[in-house]
């Protein structure tokens, strides 16, 4: 008959498992030699001269000799032994139990083999085989120096990858037998190798129903609780260091349900993922969602979002996207000044801003420094003029149709580029005077986004330096600068910083690591 149960027990043997009955009836720890009263023998003493008066031969006077001895009896003594820490929880969980390993000691340095436990691990197998005969049971010999952590921890690795448990399973470790490194080494390699597949049981020793034949009472089980948590809120932060916040929540996702997690972490995580991927319309909601604050979202925000990201992207090594991070920071930027800046004359389709040639008529002194020449425009600001003049003429043509098709409807000017440009050059305040520099971004062919333009389209690797070269700077330093200088400039702020600007470093971020930080109980 297979055992039904989903448990496998791993027990370590000590030298004080195991209570012996004399032929008068009184029980004894078999390996308890403490002689408290110099006058009375230990109790090992008394069970050693109790079996010498059965038969047992004198030689035999150390604990490893007289579990071998025993063993080679048979059952001749089972009826009078009994395992004193394993053996109420043996009696009372068998059922639950699908597998069981003993380990015992067997070194080879005869100055520690006489308290060998491997031949009381061998006597417990054959103690259960009688006692429980469904339940199967492997003995584990250890023969490296048990009170050496760092040799007891590459061995118990060892052992929990020889187990080869199913999913299904769990293990239940009983460590209380044998010297403390080993059984240290077995929690903590065993909490690292399972998680939350290993659980622990603890014995209290009652001496008094000992002496009456009776095993300890036992305490679990009990999950590494503290240990699994603290393992993983160090992972957690670790992966918060490199902002990799989609790791942090799936490392944190099973414990985000406890009635101790900190409130708002898994919204602040979902927040962050979006941050990380540019999802930037999302963060923009979630931050809301989660702050509640009464100033909105301003409209330039997304903008320094965006360039923070470029500067965590140059810090994780990936200068491709810290390349396209803070180009789409400052051309986004562009647009959603133009969306603000025209509003009224602004339409969007698929998510793209358009101005409207309506803006000719009700703001013409936009328009005001517009130069032409027999008619034809001289700069860029009359060309943007011409364009939204040819815009309103398709407009006309498409009212006067018969048919109105929606789908035909010219959009109007696309607002982006160099056009988006020379109307942010017409509108006051003077940009020159805040950051001089930013006429180099659009400079025709020989500016900044004409840079951006040809290495956008390569294949090749792209390098830190040629990342800086780019924005015309050499150091990381420099070029956050200058992409600091041009967003100021367009949304009419003074940030000190990116870092400063940005709302996932100065408070999401902060928040997260913070909530993680402090969160001590799961």
């Amino acid at each position: 008959m297979q055992p039904s149960g989903l448990c496998v027990l791993v027990a370590t043997i000590g030298t004080r498992d195991w209570m012996y009955q004399t032929s008068q009836g009184k029980w004894l720890n078999l390996g308890d030699d403490r002689q408290l009263d110099p006058k009375q023998p230990s109790p090992q003493q008394e069970a050693i001269a109790d079996l010498q008066s059965e038969g047992m031969p004198d030689s035999v006077k150390m604990y490893r000799a007289i579990c071998e001895y025993l063993c080679q009896q048979g059952e001749r003594y089972l009826d009078r032994l009994q395992p004193v820490i394993l053996g109420r929880l043996l009696a009372e969980r068998h059922p639950e139990l699908a597998q069981v390993y003993w380990i015992g000691t067997d070194q080879a340095n005869e100055r520690y083999r006489q308290r060998d436990t491997l031949p009381a691990a061998q006597l417990l197998k054959v103690w259960v085989g009688r006692s429980y005969p469904q339940l199967p049971v492997t003995v584990w010999p250890l023969t490296e120096n048990p009170s050496d952590f760092e040799t007891m921890f590459q061995w118990w690795r060892r052992q929990w990858r020889a187990m080869n448990l199913p999913p299904s399973h769990t293990v239940w470790a009983c460590l209380k037998g044998g010297v403390g490194q080993t059984a240290e080494a077995g929690r903590v390699s065993g909490l690292s190798a399972l998680g939350d597949r290993i659980a622990f049981f603890d014995f209290s020793e009652d001496s008094a129903a000992n002496l009456a034949g009776q095993p300890s009472r036992y305490i679990g089980p009990y999950i590494g609780r503290n240990y699994l948590w603290d393992r993983t809120q160090q992972q957690a932060l670790t992966l918060l260091a490199r902002w990799d916040y989609a790791g942090v929540d799936e490392l944190l996702q099973p414990m985000l349900s406890s009635p101790t997690a900190p409130r708002h972490l898994g919204d602040r995580l979902r927040l962050a993922m979006a941050w990380n991927v540019a999802d930037l319309a999302t963060v923009e909601t979630q931050y809301r969602q989660i702050y509640a604050e009464v100033s909105p979202f301003a409209w330039w925000q997304i903008g320094y979002e965006a360039a923070y990201l470029a500067t965590v992207r140059h810090r994780q090594g990936n200068s491709v996207e810290a390349f396209f991070h803070s180009f789409r920071a400052v051309e986004g930027l562009f647009s959603e000044w133009g969306k603000q800046a025209f509003a009224g004359h602004v339409e969007i389709h698929d998510r793209r801003p358009y101005l409207q040639p309506s803006i000719l008529q009700e703001r013409p002194a936009l328009f005001q420094d517009a130069k032409f020449k027999k008619d034809k425009p001289e700069n860029s600001l009359a060309k943007v003029q011409r364009k939204l003049e040819e815009c309103q003429t398709k407009v006309r043509e498409w009212q006067e149709k018969a048919s109105l098709d929606p789908k035909t409807r010219p959009k109007g000017l696309l607002l982006y580029g160099w056009e988006l440009y020379a109307l942010f050059r017409a509108v006051p305040p003077d940009y020159e005077t805040h950051c001089p520099t930013l006429k180099e971004f659009w400079d025709n062919d020989e500016g900044i986004a004409a840079d951006r333009n040809r290495l956008f389209h390569q294949l090749q690797q792209l390098t830190a330096a040629e990342l800086f070269a780019v924005w015309r700077e050499e150091t990381a330093e420099d070029w956050e600068q200058r992409v600091l200088a041009y967003l100021n400039a367009i949304a009419g702020q003074c940030f000190p910083s990116l870092a400063a600007a940005s709302i996932m470093h100065r408070r999401v971020h902060p928040d997260l690591q913070g909530a993680i930080a402090d969160w001590l109980e799961i």
